[in-house]
């Protein structure tokens, strides 16, 4: 072969090369052309505003002007928002098509409505995260039929992470092998929220059980001899909910209703004269994706008259801001907002550090991407209106129309 030929052929195999890659590219565009979208949402709030016969979905820009998504017909409802990784795009659960509830993309500067997930089952509370994979943080996580799925908006495809798809067998608490779902079959039913700890190694789920509910640790990756690690129920309660740190690195949980983990081994400290007792009433604990085991109290009520409720931590991971309220016949009830520092102290002190920041009926508070400031919902005359105000309360102010009522505002995270 001469030279001339060799380099000929060289420079076909690239041109075979690009045209490979160029086509790829092509076709996953062709697919989703919205995809790599890139779009400034800067101190945006997206948010559900109640109509006659549900919610519907609604943005304000930072000057306070509202923008219906496009495609609401009266009698449907929307659920679940949530912005993309990179705050583009608003994703959210509705039935605008059918009875099942689908994922649609809302692209708000275009005010376009595109569906993302198909079939007959509901799929609903998507979310996405910010890890640091371009790639990975396209993806999302959702619940579909009570199991927690991997989401990609671009092949609307759906993955199931949890329970495993296989039934291998793991160790049991008696240290004999036992089937993985007949661990999960006694931990809940079903699966109602899920989060990745920061490198994915973990995720971090609340479980529905018969008249409660149980925050569970499940290792996505096998143990030192290559084995499956069986879930580790952590906290149970009558309700239990949990938040995580934009970092994955930090989690707060909120119990109401303290039960214990495994009602069917209550250690034996608890059991006295008969009769079982409970450590706490109502509690907020602190775990560190480092020792995911591990969980720090950020305060604990033995009544119901003190109760903590929907936490969110700040962008640095340094602070929190929470509902503080009592727990009633009837549900949670809000007397308003507190705000607090994220650190481990000796309990009693901890609870002495959190501090009162909004002194009216409040709830849904989130934390703004600069950590400035929060939004939240008011509700001071009996109506849900988003208020936003810097993290010393100062500055509180209305930026929603009076006339609606309004839930789950959330900030876009673009900075």
């Amino acid at each position: 072969m001469t030279k001339k030929t060799t380099v000929r052929a060289v420079i076909g195999g690239l041109v075979v090369i690009t045209l490979f890659v160029g086509y790829a590219r092509f076709k996953d565009w062709v697919g989703d052309p919205n995809k790599n979208e890139q779009v400034n949402t800067a101190g945006m709030i997206a948010a559900l505003e109640l109509t006659r016969d549900g919610y519907k979905a609604v943005i304000f820009d930072a000057d306070g002007k509202k923008t219906v998504s496009d495609g609401y017909e009266d009698g449907k409802e929307d659920r679940g928002l949530a912005f993309s990784a990179n705050g583009s795009q608003i994703y959210l659960s509705s039935n605008r098509r059918d009875a099942a509830y689908k994922i649609y993309r809302w692209r708000p500067i275009a005010n376009k409505v595109e569906l993302r997930t198909e079939g007959a089952r509901s799929v609903a509370t998507p979310y996405f995260s910010d890890l640091g994979d371009d790639e990975l943080d396209r993806h999302g996580l959702v619940i579909v039929g009570g199991t927690v799925c991997l989401f990609e908006p671009t092949k609307m495809a759906l993955y199931r992470v949890l329970p495993p798809g296989d039934n291998e067998a793991v160790q049991g608490p008696d240290g004999g092998p036992v089937s993985l779902m007949s661990l999960y079959d006694e931990i809940g039913s079903s699966f109602k929220k899920a989060r990745y700890s920061s490198d994915r190694s973990v995720m971090f789920v609340t479980m529905r059980r018969e008249g409660g509910e149980v925050f569970v640790i499940n290792s996505l990756t096998p143990g030192p001899e290559g084995q499956r690690i069986p879930p580790m129920p952590l906290l149970a309660g009558d309700k239990v909910d949990f938040t995580i740190s934009d970092d994955g690195k930090k989690v707060l949980v909120s119990i109401h209703g303290f039960q214990f983990p495994n009602p069917k081994q209550i250690p034996e400290e608890f059991l006295v004269d008969g009769k079982t007792m409970v450590p706490y009433r109502n509690a907020m604990f602190m775990i560190h994706d480092v020792d995911p085991t591990t969980f720090i109290p950020m305060f604990v009520s033995m009544t119901d008259d003190i109760a903590i409720s929907e936490p969110t931590i700040s962008p640095d991971g340094m602070e929190l801001i929470a509902v503080a309220g009592k727990v009633a016949e009837e549900g949670f009830q809000s007397n308003g907002l507190v705000i607090g520092p994220m650190i481990p102290t000796p309990p009693g002190q901890q609870q002495s550090l959190i501090r009162p920041l909004i002194q009216v009926p409040s709830m849904s508070p989130r934390w703004a991407p600069t950590g400035d400031k929060f939004v939240y919902l008011n509700m001071q005359d009996g109506k849900r209106r988003i208020y936003v105000a810097n993290k010393d309360g100062s500055d509180n102010k209305m930026i929603s129309d009076p006339e609606f009522q309004y839930r789950s505002p959330i900030f876009s995270p673009q900075k």
